[in-house]
């Protein structure tokens, strides 16, 4: 049996290829971190650019809120979690998915997350994107460009 050729890491995708493989490499082969995420910013499903930055187990990952798995910085500060401090009102992620379920399409919306990694606080500035999406129930595509911890490279995203 032939094992399929491999180009740049990914399967030679063709059109025998089922559509579930060819979704998934598509998926992945998107250089941005990209998530599929319900109305609470719960994560689906996510991307390998997504993967390779969070470096979690999957389990630590799906059905977990943005904020908690990210290691927003806000995500401890009630004890209730992602979402639910007062600084989560201005969260521009959480906004945007929000308008996305009321189904506006956001596109490149700039944002700084802190968030803590390695025990120190961090400061990543990001374009935001994000869609309406309807598989089996209603989630948004939400996708992370730009992602610098430059504070320098963030005044020069373009809006």
């Amino acid at each position: 049996m032939n094992k399929p050729r491999i180009w740049g890491g990914l399967p030679q995708i063709n059109c025998n290829t089922p559509l579930n493989v060819y979704l998934r490499s598509v998926f992945d082969a998107l250089p941005s971190l990209i998530f599929v995420v319900d109305e609470d910013i719960k994560i689906q499903e996510y991307n390998a650019a997504a993967a390779e930055f969070l470096s979690g187990k999957r389990a630590t990952i799906l059905k977990h809120r943005g904020g908690e798995v990210l290691h927003c910085l806000h995500a401890t500060d009630v004890t209730e979690g992602c979402g639910r401090a007062p600084f989560c009102k201005t969260c521009v992620i959480r906004n945007s998915v929000a308008e996305a379920f009321k189904g506006s399409r956001i596109s490149r919306r700039r944002t700084k997350i802190d968030i803590i990694r390695d025990g120190h606080k961090t400061e990543l500035y990001a374009l935001i994107t994000c869609s309406p999406f309807m598989i089996s129930y209603p989630t948004a595509i939400d996708s992370f460009s730009g992602l610098t911890s430059s504070s320098i490279f963030s005044r020069t995203l373009p809006a």
